[in-house]
């Protein structure tokens, strides 16, 4: 080959590596941290293949008991965002991890959702996340029912966007597709569940109150501010189970059931087990509805 013509070939494939390599940067997903499964679901559903979530939390574990390790830290490095969905625990890690990458956007889906508080009281949370007075009572399971999951899942489909504004389209399109299947699946839990609109149900643990507020139920919790019942608290909830004619106690697998157990036997009901964390909150929606409008028949 003519020295001239390597020299010139071998110039060109140079001057393409720079090009070569802002097309590969530009094609690279988005690496995006995440608390729960439900939320990996959300962003996954949203951003495709243009977005590789991490989950700090890993499947069958508590947020309440998880304290992430050395090697989980390690794999959140050079992530381009995290989507916080201010859980208690949650503010212990996430500290640790501004410390290593004290440049990481956040993005806090709760401050674009209407919330409510464990008691009840629903208003808008628009504010920043460190602004509330009350900021322990805010029912933190803003990921169990529609209106929140819809609400969350624009927030991250324009943060993708504001991020990655070239592949736009695709955030559009994906978010279109996700919220189309969670309408559905909450047209058929409105239609199952408005028979029943007004009636409680009886849980454990008060995870449940944005689903109560979204088909008009009643959540009445046997816990009590995070603490396990005592007998009187016991007796209370067998006598509100008999007043209100409740034969179904839903539970989470990470609780104990003793006490459960306890008042079903009282009340002649049974215990039925549902999950706030499972991976998927679209399917999640409909098996948890599904389980309450049996329960009222």
């Amino acid at each position: 080959m003519n020295h001239a013509v390597a020299k010139t070939i071998f110039l060109s494939l140079l001057l393409s590596f720079p090009a070569i390599s802002l097309l590969l940067a530009e094609a690279a997903p988005l690496k995006v941290v995440v608390s729960i499964l439900p939320q990996q679901a959300i962003v996954e559903g949203v951003g495709g293949d243009n977005v590789e979530v991490i989950t700090m939390v890993p499947p069958g574990i508590h947020p309440n008991t998880f304290e992430p390790s050395p090697s989980k830290m390690a794999s959140i490095a050079n992530a381009d965002l995290y989507v916080a969905i201010d859980l208690p625990h949650e503010r212990n890690w996430i500290p640790q991890i501004l410390e290593i990458q004290p440049d990481l956007p956040l993005l806090h889906t709760r401050d674009f959702v209407q919330t409510r508080t464990i008691s009840g009281h629903v208003h808008h949370d628009h504010d920043s996340h460190d602004d509330h007075a009350d900021e322990e009572m805010v029912d933190p399971h803003i990921w169990l029912a529609a209106p929140q999951l819809r609400d969350t899942a624009l927030a991250i489909r324009d943060k993708l966007i504001s991020m990655d504004p070239g592949r736009a389209a695709d955030y559009r399109t994906n978010a279109d597709a996700w919220l189309k299947k969670l309408e559905a699946v909450h047209a058929a839990a409105t239609a199952k569940l408005d028979p029943f609109r007004g009636r409680a149900f009886l849980v454990f643990h008060p995870a449940w109150g944005y689903i109560s507020d979204s088909y008009g139920l009643r959540q009445i919790a046997i816990e009590q501010e995070g603490m396990p019942p005592g007998p009187r608290m016991i007796a209370k909830a067998i006598d509100t189970a008999r007043a209100e004619g409740l034969l179904t106690i839903f539970v989470q697998k990470h609780f104990s059931q003793k006490e459960a157990r306890t008042i079903a036997i009282e009340i002649g009901g049974s215990v039925t087990q549902i999950d706030p964390f499972h991976e998927d909150p679209i399917e999640n929606l409909q098996s948890i509805t599904d389980a309450l409008a049996s329960s009222f028949k």
